[in-house]
């Protein structure tokens, strides 16, 4: 019996279980150090993997409720033994405030005519959920695996995981990410529609050392603004 903040997800080819892991230390840390791994490579060689995992992992916001990590785990599919395949990040708007000035995607971007009147899409602070930090554990996101189309079932569960628990714990209807142009058309070949926002640009005041300390994703990939829409998937349930 799974708890409620997990997802039992049933396909043909395999089974994955989405946790809830912002309380587990051991499980957070994995998760966590799956992140710092996977950012680093986009880092300028100035920082080393724990300089990435406390900029990156250690976070108020987790401590405040306002983000929660998720890990989908399930079995390798070659050799059947069950192990962590992906993480990602959901934040929300701190409720206790008339605006939402805490989500990541207002401090890293700007926005024609501010976010004010920013109404693409239906966005409403206070309904959206930000994803980030989504990264699939290295066996499947290279080599072999990677050609057989593994890792697409791992986005679109993770992404259509979150988001369900998302509706479900938070009543959050709203899903929104900053994400690199190839990590979209991932999601797109996932099975899961984007909407990429138009006239969207990156606000230097107060991110320059990061922009720096990242260059390889933000200076050197494309970077955009996305509404996600996963869709009701029938397979994803609460038990």
């Amino acid at each position: 019996m799974l708890a409620r903040d997990q997802i039992q997800t049933n396909r043909s080819e395999a089974q994955f279980v989405l946790k809830d892991v912002t309380n587990d230390p051991f499980m957070l840390h994995q998760a966590n150090l799956l992140v710092a791994q996977t950012y680093k490579g986009f880092t300028d060689g100035s920082l080393d993997l724990d300089d990435v995992y406390q900029e990156l992992c250690v976070s108020d916001y987790l401590n405040k409720g306002l983000a929660r990590t998720l890990a989908l785990y399930g079995e390798h599919p070659i050799t059947g033994v069950e192990q962590m395949l992906g993480t990602i990040r959901i934040m929300m708007a701190d409720e206790s405030k008339d605006t939402a000035d805490n989500l990541e995607i207002k401090e890293i971007l700007e926005i024609e005519g501010g976010w004010d009147k920013f109404t693409f899409e239906g966005f409403n602070e206070h309904q959206a959920i930000e994803f980030g930090r989504l990264c699939i554990a290295f066996p499947f996101a290279n080599g072999k695996l990677k050609e057989k189309g593994f890792y697409l079932d791992i986005i679109r569960n993770l992404v259509a995981g979150a988001f369900s628990l998302s509706k479900t714990k938070y009543g959050k209807d709203q899903a929104w990410a900053i994400m690199r142009d190839h990590v979209a058309r991932a999601v797109m070949k996932s099975g899961i529609e984007v909407i990429k926002v138009p006239d969207v640009g990156i606000k230097l005041d107060g991110n320059r050392e990061i922009f720096t300390r990242y260059q390889r994703y933000w200076v050197l990939n494309k970077i955009g603004f996305y509404k996600i829409l996963p869709d009701e998937c029938p397979n994803v349930s609460f038990s």
